[in-house]
């Protein structure tokens, strides 16, 4: 499972994830849908009016870190915070009115590293995650508008040390896509129907971590080879596989994060001969945009780590500068930037602003480390 996001902090997330490990190999552009590439200068400002933008924070009570991940685009989000009587990682939602919600999965553990971890919420509210039990075991769930959780596991998943299944988007539709490792520790991809039907798959040539679907069932995500090289992959309603690198990702690979209704891709990728990251677009019919965030570092895990894309084109991510603080951004479809700094962020080392998801408005969520290291919630209205 990617199980860097249960360890991840401002610190060590880009060390983590960079960890990760690309080669260059691919296939023919994906079938179907819209097939009009990744253009520039479509429009030319991701805001009307970056000034005017109002930034809202927010932290559960009684937390000491909270992390929101996604957002839908009623304004509810999801994420996790940790604090309280255990060490275990819990889950929130954030209605639009600013009402906060906590809530843990039945059978999640209390105990370091365990607990429940939204990672993606739905048009109808409906919340996707894992937890883990006593057990160290990962199991998916999801969580209705109403509150009612549905626990699933994927057949064939482990029930070993820190095996089993673990979601990481849900569509409009109710489809959850994730990975789950089996009993030999090797991930592979699956699909959960809005019914409870499951689908288990793999890109051909190594482990599968699927990250992001969209309306229509395709999802994006990465593959380990094996020479531990990470190359992306979009996989169609129908099965078919399509794999792609960016050139120059020959370092430690190419890692998708998410995918619009329109079919691109966006994520970013390790520099070959150096460990920094650039951000990347991929259009529904193969064409290939890269680029920098203005101000990103060149240093040993700096760079431009680009998370979510709207439906308009519109990119969110962060960006760490060649002093270790983070910067969020967003990204016109037209290649315009606008920064992002939380009033409150700290500027020191691995402090600072990290959007996670941006909705079809261009409210984006996600947030920031202060001066004294400590993790709040953030929204950004356009």
């Amino acid at each position: 499972m990617n199980s860097s996001k249960w360890i991840y902090n401002p610190a060590l997330g880009a060390i983590l994830l960079l960890l990760s490990v690309g080669l260059d190999r691919t296939l023919p552009a994906q079938a179907g849908g819209h097939q009009q590439p990744v253009t520039a200068n479509t429009f030319d400002s991701p805001d009307s009016n970056p000034a005017t933008a109002t930034f809202i924070t927010f932290d559960v009570p009684g937390a000491a870190t909270i992390v929101p991940y996604s957002i839908n685009d009623g304004g509810t989000v999801t994420g996790d915070y940790t604090g309280g009587s255990t060490l275990a990682v819990h889950g929130f939602l954030r209605g639009p009115g600013g009402a906060l919600i906590t809530f843990d999965a039945p059978g999640a553990g209390t105990g370091l590293l365990q607990g429940t971890r939204p990672e993606s919420i739905n048009s109808g509210g409906t919340v996707t995650g894992s937890y883990v039990d006593a057990n160290n075991v990962f199991h998916g769930f999801l969580r209705g508008l109403g509150g009612a959780f549905t626990s699933f596991d994927v057949p064939g998943a482990g029930t070993g040390f820190f095996q089993g299944t673990a979601p990481a988007s849900i569509n409009s539709g109710g489809t959850v896509t994730g990975d789950y490792v089996d009993a030999n520790g090797v991930y592979h991809g699956f699909l959960r129907g809005p019914g409870g039907d499951f689908i288990t798959f793999d890109v051909p040539g190594g482990d599968t971590f699927p990250h992001s679907i969209n309306s229509s069932g395709t999802v994006t995500g990465y593959y380990g080879d094996a020479n531990s090289v990470d190359h992306g992959f979009l996989r169609g309603a129908g099965g078919a596989f399509v794999s792609f690198d960016v050139p120059g990702s020959a370092f430690h690979g190419l890692f998708p994060e998410s995918i619009n209704d329109g079919g691109t891709v966006t994520g970013y990728y390790t520099v070959a001969n150096n460990v920094y990251s650039q951000g990347f677009l991929r259009g529904p019919g193969g064409a290939l945009i890269t680029f920098d965030a203005p101000g990103a570092g060149t240093g040993p895990a700096q760079g431009t780590l680009s998370e979510s894309i709207n439906s308009g084109g519109t990119v969110t991510g962060y960006y760490l500068d060649a002093n270790n603080a983070y910067h969020g951004f967003l990204r016109g479809l037209g290649g315009a930037f606008t920064s992002i700094d939380v009033p409150g962020a700290g500027t020191g080392s691995f402090q600072g602003t990290v959007p996670e998801s941006i909705n079809s408005s261009g409210t984006v969520t996600g947030y920031y480390r202060d001066t004294n290291n400590m993790d709040h919630g953030f929204l950004r209205i356009p």
